[in-house]
C-alpha cells in the first residue's frame, strides 16, 4: 500500500473522456519533507510527544503532591514533639 494513498494528491491521470490511463500515484512536487504524508507523520509524532509530555506532567504533580503530604505529616510530628518535650518537667516522682 503507497503512504500517499488518500492525500489528496494521490490520483490517476485521465483521458478526454474521463477513464484512468495510469494508476493512481502522487502528484506532488516540492520538497519531500513537505508532502502530506511526512507532514502527517510529522503530526503524530508530535502528537505522541505532546501526550507523553503530558502523562510525565501528570506523575511528576502527583509526586509532589505525595511529597507535600509527606512535609505536612512531618512538620505535625515535629510540632506535637515540641509541645511535648517543652511541657515543664514533674519531678514529684523522685
Amino acid at each position: 500500500m503507497d503512504r500517499c494513498f488518500g492525500c489528496g494528491y494521490m490520483w490517476a491521470d485521465l483521458d478526454d473522456e474521463g477513464r484512468p490511463i495510469t494508476n493512481e500515484y502522487c502528484h506532488y512536487e516540492g520538497p519531500d519533507a513537505w508532502a502530506p504524508c511526512e507532514q502527517d507523520d510529522y503530526y503524530a509524532a508530535l502528537e505522541i510527544e505532546e501526550a507523553e509530555a503530558e502523562a510525565e506532567a501528570r506523575a511528576a504533580a502527583e509526586e509532589y503532591e505525595a511529597w507535600l503530604m509527606e512535609q505536612a505529616i512531618a512538620d505535625e510530628d515535629y510540632r506535637s514533639s515540641i509541645e511535648y518535650y517543652s511541657e515543664p518537667y514533674d519531678y514529684q516522682e523522685f
